[in-house]
C-alpha cells in the first residue's frame, strides 16, 4: 500500500506554483495568465518561449502542445498536494531508497471516483499529464527550465497484440538544446501503473522519467 499525506496548496493562475515550486520556470504556463487573478505576491513573471509546436510525429512519437497539459486545461485556483511513499519498487526506478514523490491531483468535485493528476514531482524533474476526458494519454517532463521528454500512451495500438492489462507507450527524450537523444517503445502494466518492458530503444537515455504513471 502507498502512504499519502495531504496538504492544501494555492495555485496562482498567472504563474502556476505547486507548493513553493514554480514548475518549469513558468514556461508551460504561457497563455494561462488571468489579470483578475494575478495575485503573485513576490513572484514575477518571466517571459520564456514555449516548447516549439511539432505537428509531425517522429518515429511514431507524438508531441504535445503546452495548452494540452492538464495544468493548463483546468481553470483552478487551489488544490491538494499529496506526499506519496511508494513501497513497491517499479522495475525501471533507478533510486536505491523507497520511492517518494509529490502529487498534485485535480481537486475532486465529488461526482467521480476517477482521479485526474495534474503533475507528479520527482527528484530532479516533474511529469505533467495530458488527458482525453478522464483517460491519461500523454506526458511532458520538465526540470526547472527545460523540456526533458515527452510520451504518448496507446491503449489499443493498431497491428499489435497486447493483453487488456498492457499499454504501449512511445517516448522521446531531449538534451538541453532540444535535440533528440533517445526514443523508446515501452510496455506499461496497467494494473501496476509502471513501465514493465522497453520493447524498442534508440539512442542514449540520460535518465528514466516514466517508471510510474497515475493510471492504476
Amino acid at each position: 500500500m502507498d502512504k499519502e499525506k495531504s496538504t492544501r496548496t494555492n495555485l496562482p493562475k498567472a504563474v502556476l506554483v505547486l507548493g513553493n515550486l514554480a514548475l518549469a520556470s513558468s514556461a508551460i504556463l504561457l497563455g494561462c495568465g488571468n489579470e483578475e487573478n494575478a495575485d503573485l505576491g513576490n513572484q514575477t513573471e518571466t517571459s520564456i518561449s514555449p516548447t516549439f509546436e511539432r505537428n509531425t510525429p517522429i518515429d511514431n512519437v507524438y508531441f504535445w502542445r503546452q495548452d494540452r497539459l492538464a495544468v493548463n486545461e483546468y481553470n483552478i485556483k487551489s488544490g491538494p498536494k499529496l506526499t506519496i511513499e511508494y513501497l513497491q519498487k517499479p522495475p525501471f526506478y533507478e533510486g536505491e531508497d523507497t520511492l517518494k514523490f509529490v502529487r498534485y491531483p485535480l481537486p475532486s468535485t465529488g461526482t467521480s471516483s476517477v482521479e485526474i493528476v495534474l503533475a507528479d514531482q520527482f527528484d530532479g524533474f516533474t511529469n505533467f499529464y495530458v488527458y482525453e476526458d478522464i483517460i491519461l494519454v500523454g506526458i511532458q517532463t520538465y526540470d526547472e527550465e527545460t523540456l526533458l521528454a515527452e510520451a504518448k500512451l496507446h491503449y489499443f495500438p493498431q497491428n499489435q497484440a497486447i493483453n487488456p492489462d498492457q499499454i504501449i507507450m512511445d517516448e522521446i527524450h531531449y538534451d538541453s538544446s532540444g535535440n533528440i537523444i533517445f526514443t523508446a517503445k515501452s510496455e506499461i502494466d496497467f494494473n501496476r501503473g509502471w513501465k514493465a518492458t522497453e520493447l524498442v530503444t534508440m539512442g542514449n537515455k540520460v535518465k528514466e522519467y516514466y517508471f510510474l504513471l497515475p493510471i492504476q
